[in-house]
């Protein structure tokens, strides 16, 4: 790490591995609050596309379904990304803890993540997020809904490489497998009719 990162930042623990690297939950120090550090790995095939593309959407955004973007900057052949800490729970911690949630609820936080795809479909050029499931889902306790974990997504139409197999899941909409065509907004569409369904 450098020094802006060593004395800025303190390190809390590692909350998550994503397709090009990890996310650290930190202490800014200068913020005097958590915050959440993602690094990811310039070097690996898609990383720098995958960081630029996460950056200037987070810095671009005005909804209220990504976690704010405080800094960005490069060392030691990654890219960081610093912002908002998400606090609550994901609809995988609230399922399980509840079970089944009723409908109204499951409607709403479903109505909530189209409108989300909608936001990122209706750019230019047109953004794909390609990792919608339950644990990328949060909601705090004053019912706050958000979104984690950008690091899959991508421009519909740049050049896509079958995502690793330990990143597909039951809500990966098959052609993430590279066994048919690229992914389109459709595939985003696949994932969120498996998250009503969950």
């Amino acid at each position: 790490m450098n020094k802006k990162t060593e004395q800025r930042y303190g390190m809390i623990r590692r909350i998550g591995i994503g397709g090009f690297g990890e996310v650290w939950e930190v202490y800014d120090r200068h913020r005097e609050t958590k915050a959440a550090m993602k690094r990811i790995d310039l070097s690996c095939p898609g990383g720098r596309e995958a960081y630029e593309t996460e950056k200037r959407m987070l810095a671009a955004q005005t909804e209220r379904y990504f976690p704010v973007l405080f800094d960005s900057y490069t060392e030691e052949g990654d890219g960081v990304i610093i912002m908002e800490y998400l606090e609550g729970e994901t609809l995988k911690e609230l399922v399980k803890r509840q079970g089944p949630l009723p409908v109204e609820t499951a409607v709403r936080y479903v109505r909530e993540t189209a409108d989300m795809l909608q936001f990122l479909h209706s750019l230019h050029p047109k953004l794909l997020y390609l990792d919608l499931k339950p644990e990328n889902v949060f909601v705090d306790g004053r019912k706050r809904f958000s979104i984690g974990d950008l690091g899959l997504m991508m421009r519909e139409g740049m050049e896509f490489a079958a995502i690793p197999e330990e990143h597909i899941n039951d809500f990966s909409a098959p052609e993430l497998t590279k066994l048919i065509p690229e992914p389109t907004g459709t595939s985003d569409q696949y994932s969120l009719g498996m998250l009503l369904f969950y």
